[in-house]
């Protein structure tokens, strides 16, 4: 079952299947987003955070909610050039809420300030919407296609950055690796991937990529502390939780013997937000 869901997801147009997943580190991943035209950053954001090409071309603007994007819609396009509009997931768990960090919420204001225009697509079964009503657009204001973007944006930059070739979906495996090293709790990581058990992420996007917790602290701010809920913040990164509560810091000589006890009786990839449960 897991499997054919893993190839689904896979399914939605690209050459995923056989092209190269491999985890960015932040450095990498910053190299190949400076490559690309910051029309597009709102589209990285979005495959960093697990959106497949299929649900890229179906966001629309009533997606946007107050703190999410909502996933409930995708195109599906055939050969022949026919497409169709689907408005529910194949699955009820692929029904998933994307959360706006302060970061994404600018990058969502310029993409609907820039779709306006008012052609119509049109879908299979008389299904038309007026283009505006999609949030993502190509730079020169078409709409958003998922294959063109991955064709001559994302590999060219590829192929700029000299970096070793990955496809969009690598962005995927890329996200569950940096949520799970800054602290995001893993039932709430399965939520956002869209998956209904925890055994893809530990089955699918287990490889872990050396160097990821020197970047540990700079994957944060990149995601945004806002990314992290409150309780993951004041686990994963206290003295952060600290300064965004204003709450003062514990002088070292008066701390509780136990408190000490715990604390340097964590484990090293404990004390660095590898928590084992991340891995059960």
């Amino acid at each position: 079952m897991q499997k054919k869901e893993h190839i689904a997801m896979l399914n939605d147009g690209s050459d995923d299947t056989t092209a190269r997943r491999d985890i960015f580190l932040l450095s990498e991943w910053e190299q190949h987003r400076a490559a690309i035209e910051p029309h597009y950053h709102l589209v990285l954001e979005l495959l960093l955070r697990g959106v497949i090409g299929s649900e890229l071309e179906g966001l629309q603007k009533i997606d946007i909610k107050a703190d999410t994007i909502i996933i409930r819609r995708s195109v599906v396009h055939e050969k022949g050039g026919k497409k169709h509009l689907k408005f529910k997931p194949k699955n009820w768990y692929r029904k998933r809420e994307i959360p706006l960090t302060d970061k994404m919420r600018l990058l969502v204001a310029d993409a609907v300030a820039k779709s306006t225009s008012t052609s119509m697509i049109r879908f299979e079964e008389g299904i038309e919407f007026p283009a505006n009503a999609f949030l993502l657009t190509m730079l020169d204001g078409n709409p958003f296609n998922y294959d063109s973007f991955r064709d001559s944006v994302w590999n060219k930059a590829m192929k700029r950055t000299g970096l070793p070739h990955r496809v969009p979906y690598a962005s995927r495996h890329t996200f569950v690796q940096w949520a799970l090293l800054v602290g995001v709790n893993k039932s709430r990581l399965v939520d956002l991937m869209g998956h209904n058990t925890k055994k893809m992420i530990d089955e699918v996007y287990g490889k872990y990529r050396k160097g990821l917790v020197d970047e540990r602290e700079r994957i944060l701010d990149y995601l945004g502390e806002d990314f992290l809920s409150v309780e993951e913040l004041k686990t994963s990164f206290p003295e952060r939780y600290r300064r965004k509560m204003s709450v003062p810091a514990i002088p070292l000589h008066i701390a509780k013997a136990p408190d000490l006890a715990i604390a340097f009786g964590q484990s090293f990839g404990q004390s660095q937000g590898l928590y084992a449960d991340n891995y059960l």
